[in-house]
């Protein structure tokens, strides 16, 4: 794990990562609002993205790096609604859905993002906006309990998320937008999930945040998953971790060797200590 010069800064948990690893995208509060912004990786510069009065959020990249999705409250102080802006500042912000929790993934090929949206019941559901045609949403996950986080496999056939439905968050793997049994990849409760780039590997975050490593293989002609037993890789440091938390803690490299996290700082506080002191009579 290596620290970003001239990071500290946003929220931390929501950052982004550029596909060829040059540029994290982060939200900071400024002046009461918060607004993205673009931090160049190895000169530790930053640069704002949003400039909008009001509150953007939840930054994610597009596979080709031209777009970055991200939430706004633009529409209203409560009304949380899916953006995107071209990365080069040209053309105006364009409104993908109106109503949404915010963005969880771009797919590989770039014609889907997955976001949250509030359930009937107050829960949490998956769903995915198609970049081209009529933009219908599709439903992808829907049941009565939350599910949150999906993220595309690099192939873009499967996703995996992270789902309540056992009594605890657990990570699980199914199709995308084709029928096919739902697999569950955690053993002792799960969120985050994220994917080793050429797909044989699936990261997530155990409940007493050590980074947990999962070994996958896909039968393309039986459209089944094969999962293999988790391996704890070490223990993380990270921000503080809300057990059904959508957040984004951390990011993987394409190799899945190595690990951008949020993490806690060491913080040293002066203590003054005075000796022989008397109080006035």
């Amino acid at each position: 794990m290596e620290t970003i010069p001239g990071s500290d800064f946003g929220d931390g948990y929501n950052s982004s990562l550029s596909p060829d690893a040059s540029r994290l995208a982060t939200s900071s509060r400024v002046e009461g609002t918060a607004d993205v912004w673009l931090l160049d990786v190895k000169r530790g510069v930053s640069t704002r993205f949003t400039t909008d009065p009001v509150f953007d959020l939840m930054p994610v990249w597009s596979p080709d790096g031209r777009w970055i999705a991200f939430t706004s409250n633009r529409r209203g102080s409560t009304e949380w609604a899916l953006y995107r802006r071209a990365t080069d500042g040209t053309g105006n912000d364009e409104l993908l859905v109106a109503k949404e929790l915010g963005p969880y993934d771009w797919s590989p090929d770039g014609q889907f993002i997955l976001y949250g949206i509030a359930g009937v019941k107050g829960d949490r559901d998956i769903m995915a906006v198609p970049l081209e045609g009529d933009r219908k949403q599709v439903s992808v996950v829907a049941t009565p309990f939350n599910e949150t986080n999906g993220q595309f496999a690099p192939d873009g056939q499967w996703i995996a998320f992270q789902s309540n439905e056992s009594g605890r968050p657990e990570i699980y793997v199914q199709p995308f937008r084709r029928p096919g049994q739902k697999v569950r990849i955690s053993t002792e409760g799960g969120i985050q999930a994220r994917w080793r780039r050429d797909g044989k590997e699936l990261f997530y975050l155990a409940p007493d945040q050590r980074l947990m490593a999962v070994p996958i293989q896909f039968d393309a002609q039986r459209n089944v998953v094969d999962v293999g037993t988790p391996v704890a890789l070490f223990t993380t440091t990270l921000a503080g971790i809300p057990q059904d938390d959508s957040g984004r803690h951390y990011m993987v490299s394409r190799d899945g060797q190595r690990f951008l996290m949020d993490t806690l700082r060491e913080v040293t506080i002066p203590i003054t200590v005075v000796l022989n002191w008397k109080p006035k009579p």
